[in-house]
């Protein structure tokens, strides 16, 4: 079936989608690609491409020197070396934690188990590969305020939950959403990065 199939064609109720920093970029390309299946959605310091202002948000490429070809493989060699050895370190436990540390409200909810949900996936011969493509991608990606453009004229329902102190993605983000998105409703919370996970009571 396409991704035009509506939710009778396809037999499936219309899902909400609720997505976490990286998680919630993924849950806006979902609603923008498939609105007819999405019911509403809720994003949790929700990463992604954002533009501050309105300005144009392509531009014409500039032309590529003949050694262009030579320079840029160079450069992604160096670069691969560079992010494998950032991502050894990356997944050791006691980083992680540090890691944690920062962006958790509160220490009392980084135990070994939260550390090993961790752990356990960046272990599989295929993450440094994951990491290096993400941290390396040449390939434009649609911006959060392309995405919700799209979601808006479905008048799909957003949901903020958002984390203030979220040290890495801050309240200012939350606030340009709903510039963008003025229907969007959104709720505080006293809480880091991962708030469904920090201050679950919330």
């Amino acid at each position: 079936s396409s991704s035009s199939s509506s939710s009778s064609d396809t037999g499936c109720e219309p899902v909400v989608l609720v997505g976490n920093s990286l998680g919630g970029y993924a849950c806006l390309n979902a609603a923008a690609k498939s609105p007819e299946l999405i019911r509403g959605v809720a994003l949790l310091n929700s990463a992604g491409p954002l533009q501050d202002s309105d300005a144009p948000e392509l531009a014409e490429p500039l032309p590529v020197p003949w050694y262009g070809g030579i320079r840029d493989g160079l450069t992604d060699v160096a670069k691969r070396v560079v992010l494998w050895f950032a991502f050894q370190r990356a997944k050791q436990p006691e980083r992680i934690r540090e890691v944690l540390q920062m962006v958790y409200s509160s220490n009392d909810t980084i135990d070994d188990d939260l550390i090993d949900s961790i752990v356990v996936p960046a272990s599989d011969p295929a993450a440094a590969e994951v990491f290096y493509r993400i941290n390396s991608s040449k390939q434009p990606s649609a911006s959060v305020n392309q995405l919700l453009k799209t979601m808006r004229n479905s008048k799909l329902p957003l949901l903020l939950l958002w984390g203030d102190l979220d040290p890495w993605i801050t309240p200012r983000r939350a606030d340009r959403i709903q510039q963008l998105y003025p229907e969007a409703e959104r709720v505080r919370l006293q809480s880091g990065h991962c708030p469904h996970d920090d201050t679950p009571e919330e």
